[in-house]
């Protein structure tokens, strides 16, 4: 079966790919430092995979960028996003990363659970 492509995951695999060559990272670097599979790093970038929250908070802290960094510019304004999310998303971003990594953990199950 094809992967789908969905325009704001290329766009957010887009910023992955900038920051990681702005550290002259190439994608098993990145898979490397973010203790990710390269595969997963490859369909983010190109879009058809959708990432976890806690799967781009470990490449953000691999590339030492905030989440808000990842996203498309034109979705810093948050448009569509709930002001519940972002300022959750706001706070995560200042979670030391052991203790963010284990409160999505906790979060993911939670949501799991109820869908």
């Amino acid at each position: 079966m094809a992967a789908l492509y969905d325009p704001k995951m290329y766009e957010i695999g887009t910023r992955i790919a900038q920051c990681r060559a702005e550290k002259g990272w190439n994608q098993i670097e990145l898979s490397i430092q973010a203790d990710l599979p390269n595969q997963t790093i490859s369909a983010i970038e190109s879009g058809t995979r959708v990432p976890k929250v806690d799967t781009l908070c470990k490449i953000a802290d691999a590339l030492q960028v905030s989440l808000a960094d990842l996203q498309p510019k034109e979705l810093d304004q948050y448009s569509d996003v709930p002001a519940d999310v972002v300022s959750l998303s706001q706070r995560l971003d200042k979670m030391p990363p052991p203790q963010r990594a284990m409160f999505l953990r906790m979060f993911n199950a939670q949501i799991d659970s109820v869908l």
